[in-house]
C-alpha cells in the first residue's frame, strides 16, 4: 500500500533524440515512483532474505532479459538470482545505447551498443553477478533511461504489479525474514511464520527516507 498523496510523475523530454519515441510520443513519465489507481505501489521487490530451507539451490539456467526499447529499459526492475544469466538487449537497433551498471559489491560495468543501420538487428550481452546487490543501471547517452537489477540470493521473490500484489510459491513451513525493497522508499522488513498460505501486507509512508529500513 501507498500512504499519502501520490507524487506527480515527472515528464521525461526525449526531443533531443529523434528516434526516442515512447508509445508514439516525444516524451515519457519518470518510473521511479508509480502509484497504481488502487493506491498501491508498482515495482516493489518482495523477497525472502533469511529462513528455513533456502540454501543449496542452483541458479536458474534461463536468462532474464533487460531490454532497451523505445529509449527506456524494460522491465524497469529486473530480478536475477546470484549467477543467473542477465541478457542485456538493445532492441533500438538504430540507436546507440550505453549500459552503466553502478555496482558496489559486484564489479561495476559500462559498455555501449553502437547504433546499427540494419533493420531487425538486435545486439545483446550476457552478464552474471556473484553477490546479492541492488544495482542501478543508466544509459549515459540518454540519461533518463534508468533501471535497477536486483541480484537476489534465492528464487523466492516477486515484484508487485499494476494491482500492487505479489505471490511467492513453494516455501516450506518455517520462520522467514521477508524484505520489501523500493528504489526510492527503501526497505521494509517483516518476520513471518509460514504454515501454508500466508498473506502479508506492507505500507510505504511518505516520511520514509531512501535506504531506511522499517522493521515490523
Amino acid at each position: 500500500m501507498f500512504v499519502g498523496r501520490p507524487p506527480v510523475r515527472k515528464i521525461v523530454d526525449m526531443h533531443k533524440e529523434r528516434f526516442c519515441v515512447l508509445h508514439d510520443k516525444p516524451h515519457g513519465r519518470d518510473e521511479t515512483v508509480i502509484v497504481n489507481p488502487n493506491h498501491t505501489l508498482k515495482n516493489v521487490v518482495v523477497f525472502i532474505k533469511q529462513g528455513t530451507n533456502l540454501t543449496g539451490m542452483p541458479p536458474s539456467a534461463s536468462f532474464v532479459a533487460l531490454d532497451q526499447y523505445n529509449c527506456r529499459y524494460i522491465p524497469h526492475i529486473a530480478v536475477v538470482t546470484v549467477n543467473q544469466p542477465l541478457k542485456v538487449i538493445n532492441s533500438d537497433h538504430l540507436i546507440a545505447h550505453d549500459n552503466h551498471f553502478y555496482a558496489k559489491i559486484n564489479p561495476s560495468l559500462n559498455f555501449t551498443f553502437p547504433g546499427q543501420n540494419t533493420p531487425g538487428l538486435i545486439l545483446s550481452k550476457i552478464l552474471q553477478f556473484k553477490k546479492p546487490e541492488f544495482i542501478p543501471v543508466q544509459c549515459e547517452i540518454h540519461p533518463w533511461m534508468k533501471a535497477t537489477v536486483a541480484v537476489l540470493p534465492n528464487p523466492f521473490y516477486s515484484v508487485t504489479n499494476v494491482e500492487g500484489t505479489f505471490h511467492i510459491e513453494n516455501l516450506l513451513p518455517g520462520i522467514y525474514t521477508v524484505e520489501v525493497w523500493h528504489e526510492y522508499y527503501g526497505l521494509f522488513i517483516k518476520k513471518i511464520v509460514c504454515k501454508g498460505e500466508v498473506q502479508v501486507n506492507f505500507a510505504f509512508p511518505l516520511r520514509n527516507k531512501k535506504n531506511t529500513a522499517y522493521r515490523d
